[in-house]
């Protein structure tokens, strides 16, 4: 067997497990996952670099928007499928509570500066 075809049979189970494990389509949720891969690796390198220049409020944008991308699939799972993995829920969990404590330090500085004026 060529390695070629060990590749397409990977990739064809690959997407009949996400048929079987998810009951949705394979080929919208592997054009999603594919999609996702060079923003979710740019990310990853934006929040590396922010981190080392110490610049901790981009670091958490970038954060986010990687917890996003890495759940991206998954999302169409949770509309559409079912039986999402665990991992899922507690990244859409520290996603939804980055995304509110931003938002309550944004409105307080804001009320801060709005005072001072």
């Amino acid at each position: 067997m060529c390695p070629q075809n060990s590749m397409i049979e990977y990739i064809g189970n690959w997407l009949q497990a996400i048929k079987d494990n998810y009951n949705v389509n394979p080929y919208i949720f592997g054009v999603i996952y594919l999609v996702s891969v060079i923003p979710w690796w740019y990310g990853l390198y934006r929040t590396i670099d922010c981190l080392r220049k110490k610049q901790m409020g981009i670091t958490v944008r970038w954060l986010v928007i990687v917890g996003f991308l890495t759940i991206a699939p998954f999302l169409y799972v949770a509309v559409f499928g079912r039986n999402l993995p665990v991992s899922f829920w507690i990244i859409i969990a520290a996603i939804v509570v980055i995304s509110f404590i931003n938002l309550a330090k944004k409105l307080q500085q804001s009320l801060k500066s709005n005072s001072q004026k």
